[in-house]
């Protein structure tokens, strides 16, 4: 078949009789060819043959049926081959010949011209593989020659479909590594009693809103923001707080998206000063910030919330999150419908060797410089500035969300990036003509403390409980198990309910993954995989059930008697003999203990505090159960996630004067610190 256009035509041609047609591109005289005409299967078998083994999914372009035969037979796991081009007239005439090809998973997906949308409908089809996404099983193939004669399309491709296989990754650990702790944060701020609404300005009256990020440029124009801090709403980033504070300015909103205890950090120094102040966060906010903030905590959700804790958040504004903080707040800012949105401190890029404030407590690019990847990005005084690849990220966000906005956003940072899409004027400029106007303050959210939550945890619980025993089943019945009456004990579970939902949430997505290609392309020569995949992920999910149950467990409140004693937590016999100071009238656990095994065991024995050496013991260990902490340091090596400990009830405790004053220079002054003699005999007292 030919398909013409302007004199040149494309068409499928044989250069020899033994070899298969090649799409080419012919105008009269001269042929080119988007593959190598004698050997087109040569190219693709030597670009992919090390992801053969895997392979399930692989995007490409008009490829000859000899690419395709030649792939099917090194790659035996292939299921789908999705075949994207920009050009009709090229597709076209390259798909009769899928009638001399028998493979049925063969799909066209024919892409817009326009880039945009191109990129949309290509990410929507290849996001819908998402085992295969998650498990790296899917590539991106384009021959050389296509890439000289259509170098658009063939970046469009590769680009997207690695950045979308990237995400899926990321996305992946993401889940494996934070699920647990965001969920473990959700159960607990579910049993707050109460929350806050937005109030609702009238629309003749909504004011100006000021976001407030953590960029270096906040250390210049602050005090522009404390002349006029009574003309906008203020909507503070959690980094911004302290520089805000240490110039007066109390924020309308604080904000924080951080489910990881180092946000508390952000709090601390200025936490007493914030009782009138609404923290805006989402359910997975961390526990130890929305159990120790003295003020009103609006509690937000978006669309992503997971199956089993929807019926919770019916009552709660919901909006975008989007990637960072900065996003977040820009978001809070457009759910409150201001007048305009004026952004202050989001460079976006560092200035003068700097990425932050000088008062930001956490500064992650002076504790991690090595983890930055540098990257040159337009500035707003018409240079270039320098950024990190996470910060440009950031940036295109954001000129994706204000090309779509419907009221005026104005970059007064007066430095960083140039962020396209909004109004570049001063602070002075963007605010000074304002009018002082009434603030609204947040209204009960009694949604969000309906009667039947309670209830409805309860019933959540007791769901669990039972897929618990089911689960134990299943794994009794692994030992049985033959090729011959191999089958998916999962099947009888209830799938589609909340409760293994929550439980599935908390599961490695990699392990269900596998598990799931496994299962579906079931055979009896691979049932030693099979039964392998399935044994992990019972094994995960068993855990994760006594996990959850704990968590239950630690919702209960005010039922505790008076607690007292420490649990000693070691790792070695020496840290044993370190610890015994402490009394040995519990048990020690070892340092590798599980959360759910050091809860159980504070829980049972009614403990006050833990003691462990240099830092060995997650914090969740002891703050999810509201306990004090000992960290008894016999070295002065701080680790990089020292900061991470810094939390309400934790305290260091040395074993001589020299080592104690090591550590209090090192520590903020809101960390106690004292002997160990001395912390010991207090606590057995």
């Amino acid at each position: 078949m030919t398909q013409a256009t302007n004199n040149l035509s494309w068409e499928m041609h044989r250069i020899e009789s033994r070899t298969p047609p090649v799409l080419c591109l012919w105008d009269g005289a001269v042929r080119k060819y988007i593959e190598e005409p004698f050997n087109p299967e040569a190219e693709a078998v030597e670009a992919l043959a090390s992801r053969f083994p895997e392979m399930a999914v692989l995007v490409t372009v008009p490829c000859s049926t000899g690419t395709f035969e030649s792939l099917i037979q090194q790659a035996p796991g292939l299921k789908k081959i999705l075949v994207v081009d920009q050009d009709k007239a090229r597709l076209e005439a390259w798909a009769e010949t899928l009638q001399e090809f028998d493979f049925d998973n063969v799909e066209i997906l024919h892409l817009p011209e326009d880039k945009a949308d191109a990129v949309r409908l290509l990410r929507e089809r290849i996001g819908e593989f998402t085992v295969e996404l998650f498990l790296g099983q899917s590539a991106v193939y384009v021959p050389a020659r296509f890439k000289r004669l259509a170098p658009e399309t063939a970046e469009l491709l590769e680009k997207e479909v690695l950045e979308l296989q990237r995400d899926a990754c990321t996305a992946a650990a993401f889940k494996t590594t934070r699920s647990w702790h965001m969920t473990l944060n959700q159960l607990l701020n579910l049993k707050r009693p109460a929350a806050k609404l937005f109030p609702k300005y009238p629309a003749d009256k909504r004011p100006a809103a000021v976001i407030v990020g953590a960029g270096p440029s906040l250390d210049h124009n602050i005090h522009v923001l404390k002349r006029y801090s009574d003309r906008a709403l203020i909507i503070a980033t959690d980094a911004s707080l302290n520089s805000l504070f240490e110039d007066d300015i109390v924020p309308d909103y604080a904000a924080s998206l951080e489910d990881v205890h180092l946000g508390w950090r952000f709090f601390t120094k200025n936490i007493a000063r914030m009782g009138n102040v609404p923290l805006v966060a989402p359910l997975q906010a961390g526990h130890v910030l929305t159990r120790n903030y003295p003020g009103p905590i609006i509690f937000v959700a978006n669309n992503d919330t997971p199956q089993w804790i929807r019926p919770f958040c019916a009552g709660l504004p919901h909006m975008d999150f989007g990637q960072c903080v900065g996003h977040f707040v820009f978001h809070v800012a457009e759910h409150l419908r201001p007048s305009e949105i004026i952004m202050v401190g989001f460079d976006l890029s560092f200035k003068e060797g700097h990425f932050h404030p000088k008062a930001m407590p956490v500064p992650y690019f002076k504790d991690q410089p090595e983890s930055f990847r540098f990257v040159e990005v337009d500035g707003i005084d018409g240079g270039k500035v320098k950024t990190d690849l996470s910060m440009r990220m950031y940036l295109k966000y954001f000129e994706e969300k204000i090309a779509r906005i419907s009221c005026p956003v104005i970059d007064a940072t007066e430095g960083g990036a140039l962020i396209r899409g909004t109004q570049i004027k001063s602070l002075e400029e963007a605010i000074c003509g304002k009018e002082p106007f009434c603030r609204m303050q947040p209204s009960q959210n009694d949604a969000f403390a309906f009667p039947e939550k309670k209830l409805c945890l309860r019933n959540l619980e007791s769901e669990l409980k039972k897929i618990s025993l089911d689960l134990q089943g299943a794994l009794g019945e692994l030992a049985d198990m033959k090729p011959g009456n191999a089958r998916n004990p999962l099947s009888s579970f209830p799938l589609k309910s909340d409760a293994f939902n929550l439980l599935s949430s908390c599961c490695s997505i990699l392990l269900m993954s596998k598990f799931s290609s496994e299962a579906a392309s079931y055979e009896a020569a691979r049932f030693s995989r099979f039964h392998d995949s399935l044994k992990a992920l019972l094994c995960e999910m068993n855990e994760v059930s006594d996990f959850l149950n704990m968590c239950f467990g630690l919702m209960e409140s005010g039922k505790q008697k008076p607690r007292n004693g420490v649990l000693r937590i070691a790792g070695s016999d020496a840290e044993a003999s370190i610890l015994a100071i402490f009394g040995e009238r519990f048990p020690a656990l070892a340092a590798s203990s599980a959360l759910p095994d050091i809860w159980a065991a504070a829980t049972r024995h009614g403990v006050a505090a833990l003691a462990f050496c240099n830092g060995s013991v997650t914090p969740d260990a002891w703050t999810a159960p509201c306990l004090s902490c000992i960290d008894v340091k016999t070295e002065f090596s701080p680790r990089p996630y020292e900061r991470s400990f810094w939390l309400p009830g934790y305290q260091v405790a040395c074993r001589d004067s020299a080592l104690l004053n090591s550590w209090r220079e090192f520590v903020p002054p809101d960390i106690p610190c004292g002997l160990l003699e001395e912390v010991a005999s207090i606590c057995q007292n």
